[in-house]
């Protein structure tokens, strides 16, 4: 435990559902899970502004959810834990209305 008496895993369970608070951001996991993608493509995914979906990403990187790796002038990102990470969405129930 740390000095303030959290375990890590609850910080860090903590930290993963803080980068998951945003619909759009679960969309750009979603879509890495089928692989690595710059930003460009996420873009093109999500539909959002660059800067928009930068912002996304960074906050996912914060969280520990992305690794990258440069290519030429491209960042490329994918998910540090994939297996893990599918796990936890595949918690959430299909055709589920959020309201109810």
């Amino acid at each position: 435990m740390n000095p303030a008496g959290v375990d890590p895993f609850d910080e860090l369970a903590a930290t993963w559902f803080k980068g998951l608070a945003e619909p759009n951001r679960v969309s750009i996991v979603r879509h890495l899970l089928s692989g690595e993608h710059r930003v460009t493509d996420l873009v093109e995914h999500v539909g959002l502004a660059q800067s928009t979906v930068s912002a996304h990403v960074a906050v996912l990187r914060r969280a520990g959810m992305l690794s990258s790796h440069v290519h030429g002038r491209a960042t490329y990102y994918a998910l540090a834990h994939p297996d893990e990470i599918r796990a936890l969405l595949d918690l959430v129930p299909r055709g589920h209305d959020a309201s109810h």
